[in-house]
């Protein structure tokens, strides 16, 4: 066993030292819950805020002192869960900005604590924390945040930067320039040795950024891959260190950050306003194919954005042109009837067993057709609409059951093949992806019958369900 960790065993009871050594002697991922008695009989705090180390009993200061040895321990009891924040918090090491004193109120009367406990009794007030940083310089302001979001003192990075009325980042200088790369080489060794990038890499990264793009080029390449393209960053963010860089290392950057997998309205925003620094046939494909796979933001509303940018981007005409060449036809789908089904006697035995695959699809349960419609627990709630499609030249291809609001599925005309679904208003397809399909059954679905032909069936409507089980893929 390490000698100083020894040491801190030593300073525990005998009873309570061979409790810790008989759990420290199991497996790593069992270490922690047997570790659970032994803060218990010591009488341990719990919850999200630290006690002040001074507070400690020397019994629970030993124990504590297990995690700066890097040792997992309960997360249910208050200490950190990393050997750099609990030598901090123990003042084993020198403090950082984490540990600095600051001056709060407290009951009406001044005090002082370490930052880290300030900002735990703020608890949930992002607004309030964001004051603790708004009183400090840019700089340090910067510093303070990046350290405090890469610790394990239970901060909330991205609330205090969403909410927290924090405005360091449009003061920031290049005087943090240097501190910047520093942190940003650090953080790319670890990660290349195989650790986690951390809870909050994401604004971590948003901070070194700025800090790095306000000072100009960053010389060294590696640091490229630092360039903010995630949720909750302002795409003036990335554009900002997109211009810092030489123009042979910004489309690299780009299209790196670009295939990093996130939500595609976030890559899709991002994208667009990088054509503003980058007129760029790769960047238009990106848009393309992120917005095939989503609708938010609406194709049209990226349609037209692309189009704006075409007449002043040669590179994003072209890219548009071709795209527009290359694809295949759009697909023409008529809604040839609407019924709004109150009853199942009027459906044919096809139908009736489509509506039980649908109902089996929405919510797992394979239950007759008679239960999903009504006001019963099972039914679909809102209007049961069973929608045809047909093609431009009136043969009949589709058929849609939408229900619940949101949600429906689809099957091959007059048959029991289910070919996809709508889950919260979009529509996936079963097997390969077909996005003019999608299209089609998409707008169909909203649109109104043509020719017109909507039947009612006879039974008074039952009352509409306000919410009912999400859809999900069976």
């Amino acid at each position: 066993m390490d000698p100083v960790l020894d040491v801190t065993l030593s300073a525990l009871p005998p009873e309570l030292a061979s409790q810790v050594r008989d759990a420290l002697a199991k497996e790593d991922r069992l270490r922690g819950q047997a570790l659970v008695p032994a803060f218990q009989a010591a009488g341990f705090p719990e919850g999200p805020v630290y006690p002040l180390p001074e507070s400690l009993t020397p019994t629970q200061r030993a124990l504590a002192e297990l995690a700066a040895h890097g040792i997992s321990t309960p997360m249910r009891f208050a200490l950190p869960w990393t050997r750099a924040t609990a030598r901090g918090w123990l003042g084993i090491d020198a403090p950082g900005p984490c540990e600095a004193i600051v001056e709060v109120a407290r009951g009406g009367e001044k005090s002082t604590l370490p930052l880290w406990r300030a900002i735990q009794d703020l608890g949930a007030d992002h607004k309030a924390v964001g004051q603790l940083l708004s009183k400090m310089t840019p700089s340090d302001a910067a510093r303070t945040y990046v350290a405090l979001a890469r610790s394990a003192y239970r901060f909330d990075a991205n609330g205090v930067l969403w909410y927290g009325g924090v405005d360091f980042l449009d003061r920031l200088g290049p005087e943090a320039a240097a501190w910047a790369r520093n942190v940003a080489r650090e953080w790319l060794d670890e990660l290349g040795s195989g650790a986690h990038p951390g809870l909050y890499a994401d604004v971590t990264r948003q901070v070194l950024a700025v800090a790095m793009a306000r000072s100009g080029v960053p010389e060294d390449p590696r640091l490229d891959v630092l360039l903010p393209i995630n949720f909750g960053t302002k795409t003036e963010v990335s554009v900002e260190y997109v211009r810092s860089l030489p123009e042979d290392r910004r489309l690299p950057a780009v299209l790196r950050a670009l295939s990093v997998r996130q939500l595609p309205n976030v890559i899709i925003q991002h994208a667009l306003a990088l054509l503003e620094v980058l007129d760029a046939p790769e960047i238009v494909q990106v848009i393309l194919e992120q917005s095939a796979q989503s609708d938010v933001p609406p194709k049209s509303v990226v349609k037209k954005a692309l189009a704006d940018l075409a007449k002043r981007k040669p590179g994003v005409k072209h890219a548009v042109e071709e795209a527009r060449r290359s694809a295949p036809a759009p697909i023409v789908l008529r809604v040839t009837s609407i019924r709004r089904l109150r009853d199942v006697t009027e459906l044919g035995p096809i139908e009736r067993e489509q509506l039980r695959i649908a109902g089996k699809a929405w919510d797992g349960r394979d239950l007759s057709p008679d239960r999903r419609v009504g006001s019963s627990e099972e039914a679909f709630g809102g209007v049961l609409e069973l929608r045809a499609f047909s093609d431009a030249a009136g043969s009949p291809r589709y058929d849609a059951w939408l229900y619940a609001g949101d949600s429906g599925s689809y099957f091959l005309a007059g048959s029991t093949t289910e070919i996809g679904g709508m889950i919260q208003g979009s529509v996936e397809l079963n097997g390969p992806a077909d996005a003019a399909l999608r299209d089609a059954l998409q707008e169909a679905s909203l649109a109104r019958a043509t020719p017109a032909r909507t039947a009612v069936t006879k039974k008074a409507a039952a009352k509409p369900r306000t919410s009912g089980p999400k859809k999900t893929k069976g």
